[in-house]
Order: structure tokens, then sequence, then C-alpha cells
């Protein structure tokens, strides 16, 4: 027959050759199997663009603050055949629209996840005319040029600053123009407003663009009309410097913005300029 002994955590009984046997309460045994499981992190995203997947599914692709773009299915958010399982489920396709602050978590280990929650996280704004048509444009970039599953926690952070701006009476030219030089920079293409050798540029002196060189001396100089890719040096040093008072720097900044976006968009146009007409 064994001799009890209490400890703090189990009991030990001695039996009658002097070996010692533990005796854990059963409840002690039970604590893994009480324990819940732990919930799938929800993570702040921003819905960029839908397109139709299957019958009742869409594809969207969401930018997130922890981990850059995500490309994920969000099941029967078109509706369901069975109206009776339709009523009992919330129509997730709702959350699924441009511009919406949503919370998400997913699942899978491909390039396309699966959406296993999504709910709002505050009230998507509204856009509209060229507003709009500027917030698509500003998606579509993002959808093209950001890298599936590549943080950019900076980018994120401007890109909810400037839905806010897109959504008040701010110019537009300044906006876009701003935020496409960031993204170049955030993907690794960032324009460098001085000459290959260092040298910084003169306000009275023309230079030309080059995506893989950078700014080189123009041989067209003075005043005559400058080509497409040749800009007036006081004109780049005032983009430099996010000075778009001029309306001569903004149209150089939106060419000089195109000329350095094209090599990385391809030769595929972006759908949303069509838009502006």
């Amino acid at each position: 027959m064994g001799i009890l002994t209490n400890r703090s955590d189990h009991s030990t009984f001695a039996d009658t050759k002097g070996q010692s046997i533990a005796y854990f309460p059963k409840a002690t045994r039970n604590i893994k199997a009480l324990q819940k499981p732990v919930q799938e992190a929800l993570h702040p995203a921003y819905v960029l663009h839908t397109r139709n997947y299957r019958e009742t599914s869409l594809i969207v692709e969401f930018f997130t603050a922890q981990h850059g773009r995500v490309s994920a299915v969000l099941r029967g958010a078109r509706g369901k055949k069975n109206v009776a399982k339709a009523r009992s489920k919330p129509n997730t396709g709702q959350y699924a629209q441009p511009f919406s602050p949503v919370l998400i978590s997913w699942f899978g280990n491909g390039g396309l996840k699966t959406i296993q929650k999504i709910e709002p996280a505050a009230t998507g704004l509204m856009l509209k005319g060229h507003r709009l048509f500027s917030g698509l444009y500003v998606n579509e970039l993002l959808t093209r040029l950001i890298t599936a599953q590549d943080p950019h926690p900076n980018l994120y952070q401007h890109y909810q600053t400037l839905l806010i701006e897109l959504s008040g009476k701010d110019e537009l030219e300044p906006l876009l123009r701003t935020f496409e030089l960031l993204v170049l920079k955030e993907i690794g293409y960032g324009i460098n407003f001085e000459l290959a050798n260092g040298e910084a540029l003169e306000a009275e002196l023309n230079y030309q663009f080059d995506q893989q060189h950078g700014f080189s001396l123009s041989k067209f100089q003075g005043n005559a009309q400058t080509r497409m890719d040749t800009f007036r040096g006081e004109q780049l040093i005032a983009i430099h410097g996010a000075q778009y008072s001029q309306p001569e720097t903004t149209n150089a900044a939106k060419r000089l913005t195109r000329q350095a976006l094209q090599p990385h968009l391809g030769n595929k146009p972006l759908k949303s300029r069509d838009l502006f007409g």
C-alpha cells in the first residue's frame, strides 16, 4: 500500500518498494484541452480592385499595412444560389468596394489566398468625378507596381492620407504627382534630382531625362520648344521641392512621372487613364 505525500502541482505515492509514482489530478491533465484556440489576427487593409471569380466569388486585391499587396478569393461575395443560405450569412461583397478600409484574415500558401474573415474597419470614402478617377488611377498603380506580399508601411500611410486629401478640395495634380514619385521610390526606382556626377541642377539650363541614367545636360538649350524628355532646370527644382504653384511645373511633373513609370508598367495601358478623357 502506498503512502500519499502532497505537492503544489501534483501528489506523489510511495509504493511498498520505496519507488515514487507521480499522480497528476484530472483537471491538470486536461489544461491543454480546455485552452481556447488562438484566433487568426485581423489585418488592416484597403480594397484596391475586384474582379469576378467563378459563379459567386470575387478575386480582391488588398493593400495591407503589414503584408503589402495581397490577392485573395472572397467566397460567396456575389450571392448564393440557395436563398435560405444567403439570408443566414452576411453578403461580404458589400465590404469589397474600392477605397474601403477593412480588417481581414486569410489562409493559403500560394500566391492567391482565401479570405477567412472580412469586416469593415471604418466608413469608406465617397469619391466623385475626377476625384474618383484619380483614386482608381492610384489603386491601379499599386496593383500593377507593388509586388505581392512585399510590405510598404510608409507607402500605406501615405495612401491613407492621399484618400483623405482626394475626398477634400486640394488640387489633384500635385497630389497625384507627389504620390507617383513616392511609388517610384518605394519600388526602388526613385528619381535622383541631380546629375550623374553629383552636380546640382541649375535653374536656367535644360536637362534630358533617361530612366536608367537619370538627368543629363540637354543639347537643346535656350527658350526654344523642348522635347518631351527635356526639362527646364527651374521646373525640376520645383518638382523636387513639391512646389506646384506654376502650371509649367505641373505639366513638366506629369511628363516626368509618366516617362519614369512607363518601363515598370510595360505595354499594357492603364485603364484608369482612359476615364480622364
